[in-house]
């Protein structure tokens, strides 16, 4: 294509020859070729290429290992990895804080790989308000492919099933919750190309005397015992989400 010319133009504009690597041009004008959700206004992402030095880390014992390593990786040569251990509890999370952000849908989007199929995945969402807090939280199970919702009784509701997730060759799956603090409910949750209109359903809530603040949160945990290893790359926050 003709580098710089304006999109209608049917003249090639005269100029250097440019590279085959320089296409952010070219991208730009053609978008992403994948069809996962990109909407929302960025409020912060990280490819974890820094290390983990903005994330809280959470294990629930010893043996159990979280760190940005290069193994498997999507961009910028690191992601973060979670590995739990063989022995009760087999558990593990991060989590990252950021100012409250109030009437707005909020969404977060992580992309992920286990390296293991008796596993967890969950991805959450929670806000305080300062006399209450709210919480949406999805959790995918990798054995059965079975994804469910917290609810407002505390437990976990069926939101549908994804079939056979890979566990052996480390897929990367693209995933994404959206939720109203508006409206204090989910709106729908993004696995790949599968989505799951959650509108209406409220989320969970409780007291708190914390200080208004939001927060996003990914925890796994390994089902058998075998120390299995979650990867996770492209996080990212957003708002004005749709």
């Amino acid at each position: 294509m003709p580098h710089g010319a304006p999109d209608d133009s049917d003249v090639v504009k005269r100029g250097g020859n440019y590279r085959l690597d320089d296409m952010a041009e070219l991208a730009a004008r053609l978008g992403t070729p994948i069809t996962f959700h990109r909407f929302g206004d960025v409020i912060w992402l990280d490819t974890f290429v820094n290390g983990l030095g903005g994330w809280i880390k959470y294990t629930g014992g010893a043996g159990i290992l979280i760190a940005a390593e290069n193994t498997h990786f999507i961009t910028d040569g690191l992601a973060c990895v979670l590995t739990v251990a063989v022995a009760d509890p087999r558990y593990a999370m991060i989590y990252r804080s950021f100012p409250y952000y109030s009437d707005t849908r909020l969404g977060f989007g992580i992309t992920y790989a286990c390296a293991g199929a008796n596993s967890t995945v969950g991805l959450e969402m929670d806000y305080f308000e300062g006399a209450f807090y709210y919480k949406g939280l999805i959790r995918i199970d990798h054995t059965s492919g079975d994804v469910t919702y917290l609810d407002t009784t505390g437990g976990f509701t069926a939101l549908g099933n994804l079939g056979l997730l890979d566990g052996v060759g480390v897929i990367w799956y693209p995933t994404k919750l959206i939720i109203d603090t508006l409206a204090n409910e989910y709106v729908g949750f993004y696995h790949g190309d599968t989505y799951y209109n959650m509108a209406g359903i409220p989320l969970y809530t409780g007291g708190s005397a914390l200080a208004p603040h939001s927060m996003t949160v990914v925890t796994f945990s390994d089902t058998v015992g075998s120390g299995q290893s979650l990867y996770l790359d492209s996080a990212i926050y957003t708002e004005n989400e749709f």
